[in-house]
């Protein structure tokens, strides 16, 4: 029975990584312009939600990179030498 228990509570903080995993895609895939039902459900299915955990810090840093190199082009713009 013991080891149904330690079975039992790896299924239960595996849903619930994938819970807050959910909530953190929703609002990725808001802010950096996804579907968010899309990413939702991708990291609801346990099999994709390994591929969605390292493949959204990759899409945050990358979108927050194309964001800074707008504002440097913004700030090259109006300091002409």
């Amino acid at each position: 029975m013991e080891a149904m228990e330690r079975v039992m509570l790896q299924l239960l903080l595996y849903s619930a990584l994938g819970i807050l995993l959910a909530f953190a895609s929703a609002w990725a895939a808001a802010k950096f312009g996804g579907r968010r039902w899309l990413w939702v459900l991708m990291s609801l299915v346990p099999g994709l939600n390994v591929g969605v955990f390292y493949f959204l810090p990759i899409r945050i840093i990358g979108a927050t990179l194309d964001r800074l190199a707008a504002i440097e082009a913004k700030i090259s713009e109006r300091s002409e030498f």
